[in-house]
């Protein structure tokens, strides 16, 4: 599954799905996908996803089904082909951070409270010789700073980001450990879990003051 607004992506693997017939490729709207996270609930441990084509005034279209428990949730399929997300994924990365997620997203919270609530920009800075990053935000009256250690190989970089997105990307992680992965402070930027390659976060930088 993969959903992106422009200026964010997100890929989820679900490793223990199963599915019959052909593999295809097709685009739900994400008011569904709402409906569906509305639904369900802990104790629902399997979701049937289900699609067809229908006939309607003589009109052909084609709609997705969602089965769990004793709920079911049909909606239209969106037309046209979705963008070749994967081309927009870089393998290779010049720099890559590891460190604590919880640690992370406690530092991000704190800096949200000072950030500018126009663009809500967040510097970062990653420093190979101290093996630390900075976090760093100001408003028009104030301004604060975090420092994390963290394990980082390749080259220094400082990047800005849009505080809200990131926070929601890490946040949707799930794992102790994460890494950012990058190459320029204007290219994107990769976000995964230490536990495996299940979800994939990929955020685009903010242009830096200089």
């Amino acid at each position: 599954m993969a959903s992106t607004d422009g200026h964010r992506l997100t890929r989820f693997r679900y490793l223990s799905a199963t599915s019959k017939g052909e593999q295809d490729r097709f685009t739900i709207p994400g008011s569904t996908l709402r409906e569906v996270e509305r639904f369900l609930s802990k104790d629902d441990k399997d979701v049937f996803i289900s699609y067809d084509s229908i006939a309607e005034n003589n009109l052909s279209s084609t709609i997705v089904k969602f089965v769990a428990g004793h709920t079911t949730v049909v909606s239209r399929i969106l037309e046209g082909q979705y963008p070749p997300y994967d081309k927009l994924i870089p393998t290779n990365f010049a720099t890559e951070v590891w460190m604590d997620r919880a640690n992370f997203i406690g530092a991000i919270k704190r800096i949200a409270l000072v950030s500018d609530q126009k663009n809500y920009f967040v510097k970062i800075c990653f420093s190979l010789t101290d093996q630390k990053i900075t976090i760093s935000a100001e408003n028009e009256s104030s301004s604060g700073t975090e420092t994390l250690s963290a394990q980082i190989t390749g080259q220094a970089i400082d990047v800005g980001f849009n505080i809200k997105y990131l926070s929601e990307a890490i946040a949707s992680l799930g794992s102790k450990e994460f890494a950012m992965k990058m190459n320029t402070p204007a290219g994107p930027v990769v976000c995964e879990p230490l536990n495996g390659d299940n979800i994939l976060a990929l955020i685009m930088p903010l242009q830096m003051k200089k």
